[in-house]
């Protein structure tokens, strides 16, 4: 039995890198010099969209990136271990939002409000959700009857970004866009580990719930059941700051801000670009709680 230390296995990703793209990752912005640098782009927060925003726009060489992140680099253990995920909620990478007080709901809680976790780390909250990997149904996106949003429009995208896990098309040959590699961000398909996943399958089977083998496929949707699939590689979680912004941080372009928390942007309405206005200052607060 080979042995392999704890450490390896919760490593977050950028461990791997070279030693100058663990120090991107790693400052803060006190020690990142942007002062006399023009931005084509500033984005505020790295989470899911942030994370997205920064790697595509940064792809193009000649436009300068700026991210901005209040909190820090996902380094911590939990973050990358898939069964201590609850862990990651209502501390120090959680905003710890609560919900307003509920009339009608929320008895058992403290004022009738339910926690709201969202991500204050590099990747937002997909670095402390549960990792449910989940499409959507297709009747919610057309029936918003906005046709850039229907879901025949949105699929392109979800093939885009989707890479399936090998173990997952190895053991599955009906998985979707199994020969499709290129995606940024892995799913992986739950394997039944114990007689109660097999139970709850068939009670629902007997609910009028069809069994699939991949609740995402296309024609699967619309009342199904089956194993949860998850954004993971590896065993460890695979957040849009593994896919996307580790990507992003290596090229000369792009520029990093952790514990930068942003308070003020301020405009100037005679500097405009393209008929835009012009940013010209953005006030940061150090943020270490």
């Amino acid at each position: 039995m080979s042995q392999i230390s704890i450490a390896g296995q919760t490593a977050a990703p950028v461990v791997s890198e070279s030693p100058a793209v663990i120090q991107r990752w790693e400052q803060d912005f006190s020690q990142t010099k942007t002062d006399d640098i023009t931005y084509d782009y500033i984005i505020v927060g790295s989470g899911s969209a942030g994370a997205v925003l920064a790697n595509r726009l940064s792809e193009q060489a000649d436009k300068r990136v700026l991210l901005i992140e209040a909190g820090g680099a996902d380094t911590k253990d939990e973050i990358h271990m898939p069964a201590a995920c609850g862990n990651c909620q209502r501390g120090d990478i959680d905003w710890q939002y609560k919900t307003t007080p509920q009339l009608y709901s929320h008895f058992g809680c403290i004022n009738q409000q339910s926690n709201w976790p969202r991500g204050k780390v590099l990747g937002g909250c997909s670095s402390i959700n549960y990792m449910q990997y989940v499409r959507g149904d297709p009747h919610d996106y057309d029936n918003w009857q906005l046709p850039q949003w229907s879901f025949q429009e949105m699929l392109k995208y979800f093939k885009k970004l989707e890479r399936a896990d090998l173990n997952t098309i190895q053991k599955n040959e009906h998985f979707r866009n199994h020969d499709q590699d290129n995606g940024m961000m892995d799913v992986t398909m739950l394997e039944e580990a114990n007689p109660i996943n097999r139970m709850l399958i068939e009670a629902c089977e007997k609910n009028g719930f069809r069994e699939t083998k991949d609740y995402n496929a296309e024609e699967s949707l619309n009342g199904c059941v089956s194993m949860s699939q998850i954004s993971t590689k590896g065993g460890k979680r695979w957040s849009t700051a593994s896919g996307y912004l580790l990507q992003a941080v290596k090229r000369e372009n792009f520029d990093l801000l952790v514990h930068a928390h942003t308070c003020r942007v301020e405009f100037d309405e005679k500097k405009q670009v393209s008929g835009e206005c012009k940013v010209t200052s953005i006030f940061l607060k150090k943020n270490f709680d």
